[in-house]
């Protein structure tokens, strides 16, 4: 039997407390959810060997982490949540581009409910 270990981190390197962890496809296993620690650790034991794809649930969530389960080879995973800086405000050339785009929507073609 195998086993995954791992850490989540925001994106100031900070470990996060309290993240679910959950294997959302693999081989058949006994942990479908793991919760990480004060250090932002987490772990799943007793996974047969084979390919399982993760997924972090918090306040943010992540991206499907594929991880390959070997019985001599635990994988330890890492992972940051946090989101991006929000995009600067648009430039007036760009303001007049979304206009543009809004109005596109009047084509023939397309039908609004009213």
């Amino acid at each position: 039997m195998g086993y995954i270990t791992g850490i989540v981190r925001d994106t100031t390197n900070a470990p996060l407390e309290d993240v679910n962890m959950i294997i959302v496809s693999g081989p058949p296993h006994p942990d479908i959810v793991a919760v990480t620690d004060a250090e932002g650790r987490f772990g799943f034991d007793n996974l047969r060997p084979g390919r399982y794809v993760l997924k972090a649930y918090g306040r943010l969530e992540s991206d499907e982490i594929p991880v390959q389960v070997k019985a001599n080879e635990p994988p330890y995973v890492e992972i940051w949540l946090g989101s991006a800086p929000p995009p600067p405000p648009p430039t007036s050339a760009e303001e007049s581009y979304l206009i543009h785009e809004e109005n596109s929507f009047e084509d023939e073609g397309y039908q609004r409910d009213e």
